[in-house]
């Protein structure tokens, strides 16, 4: 009887998503996520949570991507908790995977929770870099950021002021402000200047 239990309960999860394809897991996982944000609802927590576990049944099919997003669910508090550590390196998979989201919130991870100051400024740098080479502007503004705080030494006003004139190139509003900023302490010499 221990070994048919055992047997089970080693199969439940490979149950649970043996009728789904990555996409369908994940496109379930949405609709849940849907129905949840829609109007208030009693079932609110267990949507999220049903949303949690396709999301996390994509990943064991081998969708990375998918990881990032249960991760979030957990960190926003409205589905099961899969700790720190977890929702970590389920955000560094996805990152690695591609995913520029994953790529920024990695990098907020890396620098922490002060927005003038990076803990990390050489981990998270990489991550604003291939979010950036994506063409993401938010990637581009978060490294103009990055040049101009001088989270890697000294601040480098050229190359922020250069990154941040991508970034108002691929339509970063924010950016605009920063680069006005940045043009009267670094001049206008930035067309020299790569923002990488």
């Amino acid at each position: 009887m221990k070994f048919k239990f055992y047997l089970f309960a080693l199969l439940l999860p490979l149950v649970a998503c043996a009728d789904n394809t990555k996409e369908s897991c994940i496109d379930q996982a949405k609709k849940y996520e849907a129905l949840a944000e829609g109007p208030e609802s009693a079932k609110t927590a267990e949507l999220f949570q049903r949303a949690q576990d396709k999301y996390l049944c994509a990943l064991e099919q081998g969708n990375e991507v998918a990881g990032y997003y249960a991760a979030g669910l957990s960190a926003g508090g409205v589905a099961k908790n899969l700790g720190k550590d977890k929702e970590f390196e389920l955000t560094h998979k996805a990152a690695k995977a591609g995913l520029i989201d994953a790529q920024l919130t990695l990098s907020l991870l890396y620098c922490g929770d002060n927005p003038l100051k990076c803990d990390r400024p050489n981990e998270a740098k990489p991550w604003l870099i291939a979010a950036a080479k994506q063409g993401d502007s938010t990637a581009y503004n978060e490294l103009g950021a990055y040049y101009e705080r001088g989270f890697s030494g000294e601040s480098d006003f050229n190359r922020a002021q250069s990154c941040y004139k991508i970034a108002i190139e691929k339509g970063n509003k924010i950016a605009l402000e920063n680069y006005k900023r940045v043009t009267r302490l670094a001049g206008n010499s930035a067309s020299a200047i790569n923002c990488f």
